[in-house]
């Protein structure tokens, strides 16, 4: 899950990055500006600051996880006595993005899902390993289907809508492409001999 915390910063980025080395914060010169980043243990989170005082939270398994992640850096910066404060006005908190990750236990056959539904399931085999299903009913969630049986889902803003965009995608799509796992496959050689000591 990833979301974001609107703060009026009142210092810059390198004497919050000195106050963030207290506690295992570090300046992330990034691609696009520097920004602080700070992991914390549990919840297992990395947030970054950046210097228009946008804190980006990614990482948690719940909207809970993130809001207490984002409070703990928030109180950290606060005790070192640096200028941050929570801006005012409507929502500070918002959820950009969720993500599911699935395991379908069965071979899937993506080439042949791709073939029957060209409209809606896109597959480059020599860049990416994955086909990329956008229905659009999910809105902007999209599925990413791997022939080992992983499905990715990401793009929902919700929970409940990522666990819709998920089923929606394999009972009309995907359900129809699995292969059954293989029931006499060769047992490993190493076991066998585990067994029989």
């Amino acid at each position: 899950m990833v979301s974001t915390t609107k703060t009026d910063l009142h210092v810059g980025i390198r004497e919050l990055g000195r106050a963030s080395m207290h506690f295992g914060g570090y300046i992330n010169m990034g691609r696009f500006s520097p920004a602080i980043l700070v992991r914390l243990r549990w919840p297992r989170v990395a947030v970054l600051i950046f210097q228009n005082g946008v804190m980006v939270c990614s990482g948690a398994r719940s909207v809970e996880e993130s809001r207490y992640a984002t409070a703990i850096v928030y109180a950290r910066f606060r005790k070192s006595n640096v200028g941050i404060r929570l801006s005012e006005g409507p929502p500070v908190f918002l959820v950009r993005n969720c993500v599911m990750a699935t395991d379908l236990h069965a071979e899937v056959r993506v080439r042949e899902m791709t073939d029957d539904h060209r409209d809606v399931v896109s597959y480059q085999e020599e860049s990416f390993k994955g086909a990329v299903i956008r229905l659009r009913e999910n809105g902007r969630a999209v599925a990413t289907v791997f022939s080992t049986g992983k499905q990715n889902v990401v793009g929902a803003k919700t929970a409940s809508a990522l666990h819709v965009a998920n089923a929606r995608t394999f009972y009309r799509i995907v359900m129809h492409y699995r292969d059954p796992p293989k029931k006499n496959a060769e047992e490993n050689p190493a076991r066998k001999k585990a067994r029989t000591r």
